[in-house]
């Protein structure tokens, strides 16, 4: 049963948050950590997803995606008619701060080992759309 749900701001310390709660012997992320189902493989069915988490068996199960913190409305409407007793977590992080460690890694991705990114290069990042959501943390909230 997906008992808790990890969202919130990418590079925002989800990952640390993840490994610091597996620490405790009730809780369990038996998908590992950025299942993303929500947004990348709905395709596979609510059962496969189901699947993922075992039945009461005194632990506490769930995952941590923090891409879910920019679903649209009407998924998060389905994964909550799933999951009505899911315990939401929303972790963010200062929005400059944020900003900037998700372009570095960005840059880093895309060009490993070219060095630092030219200043034209961060601008256009930073005037992205999916910049631009991830750093929307007043419309993620009130969806």
């Amino acid at each position: 049963m997906l008992d808790f749900l990890g969202i919130g701001a990418q590079k925002a310390g989800t990952s640390w948050l993840q490994r610091w709660l597996a620490e405790h012997p009730r809780l369990f992320f038996p998908a590992g950590k950025e299942v993303h189902f929500w947004d990348v493989h709905r395709s596979k069915g609510i059962d496969w997803y189901r699947g993922l988490f075992p039945d009461d068996d005194g632990t506490l199960c769930g995952e941590i995606t923090p891409a879910y913190a920019c679903l649209p409305p009407e998924t998060i409407a389905e994964c909550h008619t799933a999951f009505p007793d899911v315990r939401l977590m929303y972790i963010l992080r200062n929005p400059i701060d944020r900003a900037w460690s998700a372009a570095k890694m960005e840059w880093l991705r895309q060009r490993p080992g070219e060095g630092d990114a030219p200043d034209d290069w961060f601008i256009e990042e930073f005037r992205s759309e999916r910049s631009l959501a991830r750093r929307d943390y007043e419309t993620s909230l009130k969806n």
